[in-house]
């Protein structure tokens, strides 16, 4: 059998899904493979993520196979950089992360600046998933520079949108949202569709923590209504997550559920594990707002070890502190214990002080109940301190609340004195007109077991929007 181009025998190569089967077509009916043959397959592996990852991995393990046969440099760069894709997209970052080191440097030293700006941003992203953000924001500052070389416009807007990510999962808001505004304003009138789509999204969860609800439900539903458009049936399941959780945050917890249970449906038959991991992860937070510790307990911990086979380790150390806090719910000490305290070393480790001041708060109520005082007063200090830096007052105020408990059981009655007029402080700022706000920004809403506030009680701090 031959084939009158090239675009013709790659399309009867991706009607083969086994690897050896794949290599005796090559061997058979392509003859002698080519850097053409290479870069072609590498463009139908793109086309087929994320809707087929099973052929994609299929044809990057074939495509490494083409290169053992070329042994040039260019060829490897290629095949490496496909090999990483697939893995990226499959979440399986810690795996994909040589994959896209061996072809940055192929690629840089073929002098190809525009190919190595690709793919510095794609090993961004992938960085970002393992937690390593400084070294993704170093990357960042190579990948501009080769893609200004090149002259590729469109790809430094996919370059703001890995900044934008980077920048969200370090609570830099503004930073992240300014990064997507400026992505969305270099493809405008683009054909760039699943970019668009991204965009849309992540405005919308850097919206939802800005506490600008209304902007945020905008954002996804626009961008559903322009995945459904484009055929985009994931994207516009990932965008119905984001729609699910506004109901969260508004009370609406049976809409929520329903939604997420459809969406993790569809993630599930798309063998889709890291967003069906996302799904139970909001589910157990949703749980724990109704008092359902159990349940919450299983989801969380089902989900961490999603999380962790996956090497995500924010997303993991976030489902450790739900399935923590449902265990102190069910006076499962130990367990609590055990599973925010594992998950605080994560957060360190990432330099993410926030979600460290969190679960430090949650660990002083814990001690309070075990009767250390002392260290419990300790931990909600620091906590406040890291949540007033943070521009959090409710949060600092909680904080606080429970530091002058701590001193009054310690029989220190002038530090709890002066820590509840901290607490009162910090609410009157928070309510205070927004001429004389103290804080400028609100509390970022993630629950109310993200900020530390005990689950469900009578007296809850109002967000404003």
């Amino acid at each position: 059998m031959t084939f009158s181009n090239l675009e013709e025998s790659v399309a009867a190569l991706a009607r083969i899904r086994d690897a050896d089967e794949q290599r005796a077509f090559i061997l058979n009916a392509i003859g002698s493979p080519s850097q053409a043959l290479i870069e072609s397959i590498s463009t139908k592996i793109r086309e087929l993520l994320p809707r087929d990852p099973d052929l994609a991995q299929v044809l990057a393990e074939t495509n490494l196979y083409i290169a053992s046969l070329i042994d040039a440099p260019l060829a490897w760069a290629f095949a490496n950089r496909s090999r990483a894709q697939v893995l990226y997209t499959m979440r399986k970052s810690a795996e994909a992360e040589p994959f896209f080191e061996r072809a940055g440097d192929l690629f840089e030293q073929a002098g190809m600046a525009g190919e190595l700006g690709r793919t510095l941003v794609g090993q961004m992203d992938n960085l970002m998933y393992l937690s390593r953000y400084t070294e993704a924001l170093k990357l960042a500052e190579r990948a501009r520079i080769a893609l200004e070389k090149a002259n590729d416009a469109q790809y430094l807007s996919t370059l703001e949108i890995a900044l934008g990510n980077v920048y969200y999962r370090l609570n830099r808001y503004s930073d992240s949202l300014t990064h997507y505004d400026r992505a969305q304003k270099g493809l405008e009138n683009t054909g760039d569709f699943l970019a668009i789509a991204s965009i849309g999204l992540n405005r919308g969860y850097v919206l939802t923590e800005m506490n600008r609800f209304d902007e945020a439900v905008e954002s996804f539903e626009l961008t559903k209504e322009h995945c459904e458009r484009h055929g985009m049936t994931l994207w516009a399941a990932i965008a119905d997550r984001g729609i699910s959780q506004m109901h969260f945050r508004r009370g609406n917890y049976s809409t929520a559920l329903r939604i997420l249970e459809q969406v993790r449906r569809k993630h599930e038959e798309l063998l889709d594990a890291r967003r069906v991991g996302l799904c139970d992860m909001d589910r157990a937070e949703i749980y724990l707002e109704l008092n359902l510790f159990g349940d919450a307990a299983k989801i969380a911990a089902r989900a961490y070890e999603t999380f962790e086979r996956l090497g995500n380790r924010y997303e993991a150390a976030k489902c450790l502190t739900y399935q923590g806090i449902a265990e102190f719910k069910l006076l499962h000490d130990k367990d609590a214990e055990k599973a925010l305290v594992t998950a605080r070393d994560i957060f360190l480790k990432e330099g993410n002080d926030l979600w460290t001041a969190v679960i430090d708060l949650w660990l002083a109520q814990l001690l309070t109940r075990q009767q250390q005082f002392s260290t419990a007063q300790e931990l909600a200090q620091r906590s406040a301190e890291v949540f007033e830096r943070q521009q959090a007052p409710a949060r600092a105020a909680n904080a606080r609340v429970l530091s002058a408990q701590s001193w009054l059981q310690l029989a220190e009655t002038a530090p709890a004195l002066q820590e509840a007029q901290k607490a009162l402080d910090e609410i009157e700022g928070y309510h205070a007109p927004s001429s004389l706000r103290k804080y400028r920004q609100p509390d970022t809403h993630q629950g109310r077991c993200a900020q530390g506030l005990p689950i469900r009680r009578t007296f809850k701090i109002p967000h404003l929007d």
